[in-house]
């Protein structure tokens, strides 16, 4: 018995030895599967700590480009409003501008007539100037005659004085006519 009990013990060994080299074995597996899953993991939490990092940086980049399209529709919204005060403004000068040019075309009609009354008033003016030149000559000539008529008289009237007194002193008896200081 003591054959059957060490052949029995040797197979026991050898059983013992091939279920510690199969738990052995399947341990290693694990350890190497934990390994390489520790490794995957690893892997994976830099991925998505990468990933969390690149996330974040877009979502940073979407709100500054949020930020940005609404600055820029609150810009677009004022520039609209700008350019419909623009557009405003420019369609008042516009109406001014017709308005003042109608009103141009009608001072220029006006000056034009003006400037033909005034024409007109100017011929008359010089018509009546010299009208009134001939007249003056006219009156300076009458002046003249009735200065020379005057004159005549005047001599005549002297000499017909004279005579008269000539003819009184001749009735007093003197001659000589007399001296009138």
């Amino acid at each position: 018995m003591n054959r059957t009990l060490q052949y029995l013990n040797t197979v026991g060994v050898a059983a013992l030895i091939a279920i510690c080299l199969w738990q052995w074995r399947g341990l290693r597996d694990e350890q190497q599967r934990n390994a390489s899953l520790d490794l995957a993991q690893r892997e994976l939490n830099a991925k998505f700590e990468e990933q969390t990092r690149v996330l974040n940086g877009k979502t940073a980049d979407l709100d500054d480009f949020r930020a940005r399209l609404d600055k820029a529709a609150g810009d677009l919204s004022d520039t609209r409003a700008k350019l419909e005060k623009t557009e405003q403004r420019a369609a008042q000068l516009e109406q001014e501008k017709s308005q003042l040019t109608d009103n141009l075309a009608v001072w220029k009609t006006a000056v034009e007539e003006r400037d033909a009354r005034i024409q007109e008033a100017n011929t008359k003016i010089v018509g009546l100037s010299d009208r009134l030149n001939e007249s003056i000559k006219k009156f300076n000539a009458l002046v003249s005659d009735y200065n020379e008529v005057v004159g005549k008289l005047n001599a005549a009237n002297a000499a017909s004085a004279t005579s008269a007194a000539g003819a009184a002193n001749g009735a007093n008896g003197t001659n000589a006519p007399k001296e009138t200081k």
